[in-house]
């Protein structure tokens, strides 16, 4: 009779034990499609050829909560829409939309563009890697100083690229931004880390 109860009293353990790893990866998978898989289709060829139109990207959300963006980064924000602090998008009037775009200006810098180049606190940079020649500079034709929470954004293809350089875009402050992007699919053979 003992050993009857003690194989009872096992499978009971083992039951248990089973239904909280279940749980485990069940939160961890959540946590991860959550925090780390936010996905945002890309509209346009702003970020070609380094993303391609139509391609998903995946966004690691919780990174910009304990790293600032760093200079040619790939983030992804919201235009048209504020944060409430609950944490729900307000929508301020208009179409919220979601952006992917290469930081180019941090907090506190000043911005120009002028002879297809960016100049950064008035020294020109190399941003050949990531961004072609910028034929139209907009905004940053005249000095734009960045405020303490204000990012300066482009998009790879500046010639197709709805960016800071445009009213419609501006600054972008660090509340808008979602998270980085770390890595992009168009396809199941065409798919890369960012």
């Amino acid at each position: 009779m003992r050993q009857w109860k003690d194989r009872e009293e096992g499978r009971g353990k083992r039951a248990l034990r089973l239904l909280t790893q279940i749980a485990l990866i069940a939160v961890t998978a959540l946590f991860c499609v959550t925090y780390l898989g936010f996905q945002v289709k890309v509209e346009g060829r702003s970020m070609a050829p380094a993303i391609e139109p139509d391609s998903t990207v995946l966004v690691n959300r919780i990174s910009i909560c304990f790293f600032e963006p760093s200079r040619f980064d790939t983030v992804a924000f919201w235009q048209g829409a504020s944060e409430t602090e609950q944490g729900e998008r307000d929508d301020l009037g208009g179409e919220s939309r979601i952006f992917v775009k290469y930081v180019v200006g941090l907090p506190g810098e000043t911005i120009q563009i002028r002879d297809g180049k960016i100049w950064i606190d008035g020294v020109s940079i190399d941003a050949e890697p990531y961004l072609d020649s910028i034929s139209v500079a907009g905004l940053a034709e005249q000095p734009i100083t960045l405020g303490e929470d204000e990012y300066f954004v482009l998009g790879a293809n500046s010639g197709s690229s709805e960016d800071s350089r445009f009213a419609t875009i501006g600054n972008v402050k660090k509340e808008q931004i979602i998270g980085k992007v770390w890595f992009r699919f168009h396809s199941f053979t065409d798919m890369s880390f960012i």
